[in-house]
């Protein structure tokens, strides 16, 4: 059997299979009544969020489904009519999920409701919902990055602690203070790293990089904004060695007692300050709960510890750094919520967009420290201060400040912003493997990569391309 006739009977095997679950699902409609079903992840606090929406809606019963996540399976069921009824999609998805027909357009419902992305959403944020002048759900949750800072790091090399709306040269020069290579004062079996998380994405957007034009085409060998940022990751990672490589960073995570991953080995004093969002906070708390248990379990009271690295986490943030003579600048990102256009439940299925944008919902988002709620009106509605140690209250005013900042970066028709992410990762990589090659190399080799996608993508949409050729011609096409 030839390939694409194998890959056509699978296909076909996967719609029989889809159809016979869709047949086989219990019938959730009991008591009159209309059944919902949204695909989520398993956060814990989904339990709650759903339990307080069926209560709100009793004509309604809202179920979790979690082990259908992905935009290609969501896809595939939601073209063969057996998708979900509501589905999670993170924004740079957007463009995927409209162009293949499964994301409802509720422009009109959402203004008439209350969940309108320009009337009743964040300014900065409206175009992580909006695609070709059209609203497709809303915000789960929302926000920025921040810049946030382990105090005990900063005490134990005697450092200030970072200022608001610092620029990058005096984040350098503060970095260097809490950075091993740089400041060897500290003890050397405990090597410490000023900062994670920030990389070549966080200068391109603190300077509101755009990756294509205006027109769609590529913005990325000429763009002095990715020329900027790719050679400051070069310094970060070689010249002041402020943050690990990845060879690096896997090594980190596989030696003993400081735990996996940048969250767990920041709260362990392995990293002054990283780059994150204030859901952070969630596995912080955790964090900080097993210290505090840790020095009970040992008769020990916080004072008692002379080294503050051995002592329990203690935050603080900042917005993250700024260039000079430039307005700070951060990418809005959101997991937003939208409908199956196949649903054959769409109109039930508004009111659970109209329930995202109010505050029963919103109070349990920031209840559970999962970002900002989409509705900058209950931006502080449930939100518990928590241990003062964590600095919950300035974590969620520091995010808040940066949506005042923030931006969605453009995107193409042509090509999906997620493949430009990944070619230049790729070419990030290429550099960690070998520092010498030039900035301009790299993103060269990026262009031609996505030129490559681009030309493939046209080929494969008759829409697509014809599209194209009306606004740069043939010749254009050609240098693709």
């Amino acid at each position: 059997m030839n390939t694409t006739k194998f890959l056509t009977l699978l296909f076909g095997v996967l719609l029989v299979l889809s159809a016979i679950a869709a047949v086989w699902r219990p019938d959730r409609a009991l008591h009159g009544k209309v059944p919902l079903v949204w695909v989520s992840d398993n956060n814990p606090a989904r339990t709650l969020q759903i339990a307080a929406f069926n209560e709100e809606n009793p004509g309604l019963s809202l179920r979790l489904d979690y082990g259908n996540n992905g935009p290609q399976k969501i896809i595939l069921q939601s073209s063969s009519g057996v998708g979900p009824d509501i589905f999670d999609y993170q924004d740079d998805d957007i463009g995927t999920f409209v162009e293949a027909g499964v994301l409802w357009d509720v422009t009109e419902p959402a203004a008439r409701m209350g969940f309108s992305a320009r009337n009743d959403g964040w300014k900065s944020g409206v175009n992580t919902l909006i695609y070709k002048d059209r609203q497709y759900g809303f915000p789960c949750n929302i926000g920025c990055g921040i810049l946030i800072y382990n105090k005990n790091v900063f005490d134990y090399f005697g450092a200030p602690y970072p200022k608001a709306l610092m620029t990058w040269e005096e984040f350098i020069a503060l970095a260097k203070q809490v950075n091993s290579a740089t400041n060897p004062t500290g003890d050397p079996k405990r090597p410490i790293y000023a900062v994670s998380g920030v990389d070549w994405r966080v200068f391109f957007t603190t300077q509101r990089g755009e990756y294509f034009r205006e027109d769609g085409q590529l913005n990325i060998s000429d763009s002095p904004e990715l020329r900027q940022a790719f050679a400051i990751h070069r310094e970060f990672l070689f010249t002041y060695r402020f943050t690990p490589t990845s060879v690096e960073a896997k090594a980190m995570s596989g030696q003993g007692g400081w735990g996996s991953g940048n969250l767990n080995q920041f709260a362990a004093g392995r990293f002054a300050m990283t780059s994150t969002g204030h859901w952070s906070l969630i596995a912080f708390g955790r964090a900080y709960q097993q210290q505090i248990e840790f020095l009970k379990s040992r008769g020990l009271k916080e004072e008692d510890i002379k080294n503050p690295l051995d002592r329990p986490l203690r935050l603080g943030a900042v917005l993250i750094p700024h260039f000079a003579g430039r307005p700070p600048s951060y990418r809005v990102h959101s997991r937003v919520a939208g409908i199956n256009a196949k649903s054959p439940r769409r109109e039930e299925a508004l009111q659970f967009l109209q329930y995202l944008a109010g505050p029963t919902y919103s109070g349990l988002l920031n209840e559970g420290t999962d970002w900002l709620p989409g509705n900058p009106q209950y931006a502080q509605l449930g939100v518990d201060p928590g241990p003062s140690a964590l600095a919950r209250p300035e974590l969620q005013k520091a995010t808040e400040d940066a949506m005042a900042y923030g931006y969605v970066p453009r995107r193409s028709p042509f090509l999906l912003s997620g493949d430009v992410n990944r070619v230049l990762g790729e070419q990030i990589s290429r550099m960690e493997s070998n520092p010498s090659i030039s900035v301009e190399a790299l993103l060269q080799a990026a262009e031609a990569d996505l030129k490559t996608l681009m030309r493939r993508n046209l080929e494969r949409n008759p829409t697509l391309k014809k599209l194209y050729l009306e606004r740069f011609g043939e010749a254009s096409f050609k240098t693709l």
